[in-house]
């Protein structure tokens, strides 16, 4: 359940990233740049 809500936390962010970042901050923004930085965990045991 965990990975569905992340990927669709990640499709909505990517598709909307202005509206995603004014629902996170609280402040209306214009312009949002999107930058490449996933963080890939490994899983040890």
């Amino acid at each position: 359940m965990a990975q569905e809500f992340d990927l669709v936390i990640k499709a909505l962010a990517e598709r909307y990233p202005a509206h995603f970042v004014q629902l996170v901050r609280g402040i209306p923004v214009d312009n949002v740049e999107r930058l490449e930085k996933e963080a890939v965990a490994l899983k040890r045991e």
